[in-house]
């Protein structure tokens, strides 16, 4: 008679057992008074699965006592009730459903508040301040064509000159004049800021006449010339206008008031060069900062009358500094006069050619 042993795990914690294989050890069979030698029994020990299905069972129970635990003794609002092994089910699933909603409610508030706060809402508080009079900005005017074609001296092929280094050379048949020739010699002349301001359009030959605040002014007086890129510039009530004479005010709006210009645009004295336009660029800024006469401003056509509206705004820092630029503007908080609509009318500057 061949009798199998269950050999017990000497480590029932142990998940990694196996069944085992044949033992080589002999196991001695007792029967009645008959001994007998049965050699290599099978020895089946405990499986993985009974192992992990007993674990599991382990697991879970620790598992339900912590969370009974928690759930009895946490402090968090409606968690305590909300116990279903209670005899009033009821009550616990009104406590759970009030539970559920009122988490809901706090991170869905969380969500929203966290993407309001990655979208940088600004603040701002608006103090209404009434003024009778307010600083009038300076006011640049540069003509569309940077020469006088009058003023220049009678050189052969001046006009192809002019035409073959414009935007039109792609298109220009006649080849560019190559001023390294020794002929062109004769013609070289001193390029300096002298020589700029008499080829360019003089003062009494753009401005005809002067207002402000419906008063009479002399051009001459009231307007400078500069040196920009696109060449000879004039402003009005510029920073040295202002050292010597003070600060024009003005206390009135409408198109009656402000600045009023008659302008005199003569296209025949125009020579070719990067813009194909005719007119005036008009450029309104601050007597602090330098006219950016290249991407700031406006054209004003001829034979047009032409109407800007303004608005100032300033920028203050925390310390409550005004901001200001010296340089072009292009800095985030500055200084600023710009065009609006005509529903905000503080100062008028008018234009006739």
């Amino acid at each position: 008679m061949n009798t199998i042993f269950v050999k017990p795990s000497s480590n029932p914690l142990n998940r990694d057992w196996t069944i085992s294989k044949r033992s080589e050890k002999s196991v001695i069979n007792i029967t009645g008074s008959v001994k007998t030698n049965v050699t290599s029994p099978e020895e089946v020990c405990d499986s993985d699965n009974d192992v992990n299905r007993k674990q599991k069972n382990i697991d879970d129970d620790n598992i339900q006592v912590l969370w009974s635990n928690f759930r009895d003794n946490t402090t968090m609002h409606g968690l305590k009730n909300a116990n279903l092994k209670q005899r009033h089910r009821l009550r616990c699933c009104i406590w759970a459903a009030a539970f559920v909603a009122m988490a809901c409610s706090l991170f869905y508030t969380t969500y929203e508040q966290v993407n309001i706060y990655f979208k940088y809402p600004t603040i701002l508080n608006t103090h209404v301040q009434t003024r009778t009079s307010v600083k009038f900005p300076a006011v640049t005017f540069c003509s569309a064509s940077p020469l006088k074609k009058q003023a220049l001296p009678d050189i052969p092929d001046l006009e192809y000159f002019f035409l073959s280094h414009s935007i039109l050379a792609s298109t220009v048949l006649h080849p560019k004049s190559n001023l390294s020739v020794p002929e062109y010699a004769k013609y070289h002349l001193p390029i300096n800021a002298s020589w700029v301001k008499d080829t360019a359009n003089q003062i009494e030959d753009l401005f005809l006449a002067c207002k402000f605040d419906g008063k009479d002014r002399i051009c001459n007086n009231d307007i400078e010339a500069i040196i920009t890129p696109v060449g000879v510039c004039y402003t009005f009530n510029s920073r040295n206008y202002v050292s010597k004479n003070g600060q024009i005010m003005t206390s009135q709006t409408g198109s009656t008031s402000g600045l009023l210009l008659y302008l005199m645009v003569n296209q025949n004295n125009y020579v070719y060069n990067g813009i194909m336009t005719a007119g005036v660029k008009v450029i309104i800024h601050d007597q602090n900062d330098e006219p950016d006469v290249i991407d700031k401003g406006f054209f004003v056509s001829p034979g047009f009358s032409t109407f800007a509206s303004i608005h100032k705004t300033e920028c203050y820092d925390i310390s409550g500094k005004k901001n200001v630029t010296k340089q072009p503007l292009h800095a985030a908080c500055f200084i600023r006069i710009t065009t609006a609509p005509p529903k905000r009318k503080r100062s008028y500057v008018r234009t006739l050619m």
